[in-house]
């Protein structure tokens, strides 16, 4: 039409006034996003369109130091053009994911080789954090699979170290989180955030497949209520030791687990005829209608294992990190760890949040997305955490659920929080095989 000019998808939620851009892209290029926030507009050309010489060192610490508030929480800059229509969307969504992230945390949290309150406040935490600092409204923070998996193999191979094997493995996990929220930082503002496109796909498809394969191995053992010796490690000395103990198998057990998987897999294929399915929290309809089984029957442990008691529930002080325990020498010995799982996490979490950006037509800054991943790890582990980033599944429920904006993630914050202070005593009757299965499937 005449007189009228298409606008830029690079928007991100809320437009930015003619009169204040200019101010805060100086800031956003002091952070390395200049580039991926506004490609059309850049202070360092001339009127002709040509760049002006490479900025120094000083003139780039005036920039970061002119960074307003907008530039270091994104919050500030959706949270103005907030409506009612952007909070049903979020508060469905929050809730949905609320729901699916409870037993997770719990589940991820064994998986790792932890306490399962752990995972918890883990996602509590890096929620909340996140919401303030991050710009993708569908990615869900919290506990995963893949880097669940990676901690327990770190915590491992240090129970076999001489110089760590006596060392907690709370402080040990809570120490890398705060070593991956520290190197997730200072890549942000190194202007780290390219790291996505130079890992081969090819590569990054073959480590999750023997992730997977790993995971699934780990799960056997309480799908089958069989009892596997701490001192059996290895993924292939599980699956020879599980196939010389078949006959110790609870067939019970063994059925409520292919039950268990059978009713999340027919769930995940209704979803593709039926949209409304999309609402149905399949993982929180298994897990009460499994531990209303628990209660009432009242089988044996050993014949139906269940997740037992979790101690004291309810929130806690911060406490300083459990790097703060460890000598110099055994921090180096967790600085490897840190490295991997940071990469790992961060690849995992930046190419689920371009994905969903792309499709909302807004932009993300890997750059902005390192720090505020390094935010969440690091404010986390004063909360007994471990390293923790978006979930590919949970990221799905939360853009098929409507997820609009951030606040979303403190809609499950607050859910989480409610367990965390009234519900953790109900999900002692929570069945293994149960987490078991969320995992599985």
């Amino acid at each position: 039409m005449r007189g009228t000019r298409s606008r830029s998808n690079s928007a991100t939620y809320s437009p930015i006034p003619d009169g204040g851009r200019k101010s805060m892209d100086q800031g956003r290029l002091a952070m390395g996003e200049l580039d991926e926030v506004n490609p059309y507009y850049n202070p360092e050309k001339d009127h002709n369109g040509a760049h002006a010489p490479t900025k120094s060192l000083d003139d780039r610490v005036s920039l970061l130091r002119r960074a307003t508030w907008h530039d270091w929480f994104p919050i500030l800059s959706w949270i103005p053009d907030y409506n009612l229509a952007k909070l049903r969307g979020d508060g469905i969504s929050g809730l949905s994911t609320g729901a699916m992230i409870i037993p997770q945390a719990l589940a991820y949290s064994l998986l790792a080789g932890l306490p399962p309150t752990m995972g918890l406040y883990t996602g509590f935490w890096a929620l909340l954090v996140y919401a303030a600092l991050g710009q993708c409204g569908q990615l869900s923070i919290g506990p995963d699979a893949m880097t669940a998996i990676l901690v327990r193999s770190f915590l491992a191979a240090f129970q076999t170290d001489e110089d760590m094997s006596g060392v907690d493995v709370i402080i040990l996990a809570n120490a890398l989180a705060i070593l991956v929220g520290i190197f997730l930082t200072i890549l942000g503002f190194c202007r780290f955030g390219f790291i996505d496109n130079v890992l081969s796909k090819a590569v990054l498809r073959g480590f999750v497949t023997a992730v997977a394969l790993i995971i699934m191995v780990e799960q056997l053992p309480p799908i089958l209520a069989i009892s596997v010796p701490r001192t059996v490690e290895k993924t292939y000395d599980k699956v020879w030791y599980i196939i010389e103990h078949l006959d110790e198998t609870k067939l019970f057990n063994l059925l409520v687990g292919v039950l268990s998987v059978g009713f999340l897999l027919a769930v995940s294929y209704l979803k593709r005829f039926f949209w409304w399915m999309v609402y149905v929290p399949a993982i929180a309809i298994l897990v009460v209608i499994t531990m209303i089984f628990a209660y009432v029957a009242g089988l044996p442990n050993s014949w139906f294992p269940l997740l037992g008691h979790m101690g004291a529930h309810g929130f806690s002080l911060p406490h300083l990190p459990g790097i703060f325990s460890l000598t110099f020498h055994q921090i180096s010995h967790l600085i490897d760890a840190a490295v991997v799982i940071s990469i790992v996490g961060f690849v995992e979490s930046v190419v689920v949040a371009k994905e969903y950006s792309a499709q909302h037509r807004y932009q993300v800054s890997s750059n902005r997305e390192l720090i505020a991943l390094g935010g969440a790890n690091i404010v986390a582990s004063f909360f007994r955490s471990y390293p923790t980033f978006g979930s590919l599944p949970r990221s799905g429920v939360a853009n098929a659920t409507g997820a609009k904006t951030p606040f979303s993630g403190i809609v499950t914050a607050t859910v989480l929080g409610i367990c965390i202070q009234f519900l953790i005593p109900v999900f002692e009757y929570m069945p293994r095989v149960t987490m078991a299965a969320i995992i599985f499937r």
